[in-house]
Parts: structure tokens; C-alpha cells; sequence
């Protein structure tokens, strides 16, 4: 009798665990992670930008394409190239998250978290460490934080930061651009051509509340 009780003690403890660390996806927390999701799925199609780094010099490529019915996006970075790396972006539970397969080896996972509408250069999203598989040490090599800033509906900026040894080791920066949309199509708007991506599907089109230009000058390194 003690044994059960023990165990049913134990398991209600888990599940006011798993209660706290999870959202409910309709409250304010889980829409703005909706929000963000929604977002991240405006990026689908191609995107290019010219790079610096002597590892990755010269046109870079990144390819997003929302799968599984709409409730995963695929982030293919450099699709070919021998250091190519896929990124997954999902809700779960209210949250947004992505897991990043990244050509060191391991697998970190991060998930976005609100930044404030004080900070005029606040990106729209901010992914910061959750875990990471394929990690032998806390001290060995991952990346713990990406940053991403819409600019509009051609252009982002996304900035990757590496952590060794327990600290920022080094940061990636880019400035994209669409090269292409899946599905698009152009239409006459009172009389100017606008390019208009399938609503359901391969490319939202990006939200209107993102109409502000991020004053950080971002580059390449």
C-alpha cells in the first residue's frame, strides 16, 4: 500500500512538472509562439546572400519548406555543399522550438523566446539553448543561440552564435534575400504588380504587423 502510494505521489509530481513547463497554446504566451511560427513558414522558398567567410566564401543558399500538414518547417542551410546543416521549427506546447542538425554532429535544440518592445533592434525571434543530444560535454562545441530579424518580405537577417568551453566562441551573421517563392504568383493591385504567395501551403505571406525596418546594419562574417 505504501508502494502505491509512493508511486501515485511520484507520478502526480511529474505531471504538475509537465503542466508548468508547457504552455497552454491558446493563451497570450502561446500566440505570440503562434505568431512567430507563422513567421518562420512566410520564409518558405530560396534565399541567398554573399558571404566573406573564408570556410563559405562567395553564394550562399538557404532553402525553407514547410511540411508535415502545415505544422513543420525544414530550414536547409547550403543544401549540396558539404557543410550542410537542417534546422526543424515546430510548436510544442505553446512553444515555438527548432532543432538544429548542425555539421559538428550534435543536435541542439532551442526555442524562441519573446524579446522586449523596448529594445528598438529586437529581433522577432530569439532562440535560446533548451538541450542538445550528441553532446559528450557542456564544454564541447554547439550553437546556443540564433537570432532572426524579418526585415520585410524579401529580406532577413539571421545571426548563429557557436559556444565553447562554456562561452561565445565565435558568431555567424547573414542579410538574406528571396530568390524565389513556391507557388507565387503576380497580381495588379490598383495598378501595381504585387507577388503573391498561397496562403495555405508552401508561403504565407508575411504577416502585417511586420512593417518596421531593424536600425542594426547587419553584415556578413
Amino acid at each position: 500500500m505504501k508502494t502505491m502510494t509512493a508511486f501515485a505521489l511520484l507520478s502526480l509530481c511529474a505531471a504538475c512538472q509537465s503542466t508548468s513547463m508547457s504552455l497552454r497554446p491558446g493563451s497570450t504566451e502561446g500566440k505570440v509562439a503562434q505568431q512567430q511560427f507563422d513567421l518562420i513558414k512566410s520564409l518558405a522558398g530560396s534565399w541567398t546572400t554573399t558571404s566573406t567567410m573564408e570556410e563559405m566564401p562567395g553564394t550562399l543558399e538557404v532553402r525553407y519548406r514547410v511540411v508535415g500538414g502545415g505544422s513543420v518547417v525544414e530550414e536547409d542551410f547550403m543544401p549540396g555543399h558539404p557543410h550542410e546543416m537542417i534546422s526543424m521549427y515546430h510548436m510544442d506546447n505553446g512553444r515555438l522550438m527548432m532543432t538544429h542538425y548542425c555539421a559538428v554532429g550534435n543536435q541542439p535544440r532551442m526555442t524562441a523566446e519573446p524579446c522586449s518592445a523596448l529594445d528598438e533592434d529586437c529581433p522577432e525571434l530569439r532562440f535560446r539553448f533548451r538541450d542538445c543530444t550528441n553532446l559528450a560535454s557542456a564544454n564541447d562545441g554547439h550553437m546556443r543561440e540564433m537570432d532572426m530579424t524579418i526585415v520585410d518580405r524579401d529580406t532577413f537577417s539571421s545571426k548563429w552564435t557557436f559556444f565553447k568551453d562554456g562561452k561565445a566562441d565565435h558568431s555567424a551573421k547573414f542579410r538574406w534575400t528571396r530568390a524565389s517563392t513556391p507557388n507565387a504568383k503576380t497580381v495588379i493591385i490598383n495598378g501595381d504588380e504585387v507577388v503573391v504567395a498561397p496562403a495555405a501551403g508552401d508561403a504565407p505571406a508575411i504577416p502585417p504587423r511586420v512593417t518596421r525596418f531593424s536600425k542594426t546594419i547587419f553584415g556578413v562574417f
